[in-house]
């Protein structure tokens, strides 16, 4: 089964032209269901894949990148996508490009702190062994002494 991202933007449209009643999850799994069964029906004039299941033929999903469907075409034998649906389909991808840099920023900052972590831990462990050391080595005194006396 093939797998795929989908843009909240895409959910919406999925729901507003094709399924009204839908809760956002079950668009989701509709829209994820069709893309599953896709086949490439075209090519917009931005260069995205126009796919459609030959469950629901009359839904079409624009596709970016081979698996983020970006948007859902409106009922219509048009296979090209009109002005305010390709200015639709860019803002969709930029709002997902700002949405994955988003999370690499999230992602960069926590491996900051935990490089910061394991440096504080690395100094712990070596304080840790120091002491461990100590100990052992008054424990080999102690057992000589012991020796001594016995």
């Amino acid at each position: 089964m093939k797998r795929c991202n989908i843009t909240a933007h895409a959910i919406e449209q999925f729901i507003r032209r094709w399924a009204p009643d839908a809760k956002p999850w079950q668009a989701e799994k509709e829209i994820e269901s069709l893309f599953s069964t896709s086949k490439k029906m075209g090519i917009t004039p931005l260069g995205d894949t126009i796919v459609a299941s030959s469950h629901r033929p009359e839904v079409r999903l624009v596709i970016k990148d081979r698996d983020v469907v970006i948007t859902v075409l409106p009922p219509g034998e048009n296979m090209e996508p009109n002005e305010d649906e390709k200015e639709e389909m860019c803002a969709a991808y930029e709002r997902q490009q700002r949405t994955i840099r988003d999370v690499i920023e999230t992602y960069e900052k926590e491996v900051v702190v935990l490089d910061r972590s394991l440096a504080h831990l690395a100094e712990k462990k070596k304080l840790l062994d120091e002491n461990r050391s100590s100990i052992l080595n008054k424990i080999r005194d102690l057992r000589k002494q012991l020796e001594k006396w016995t």
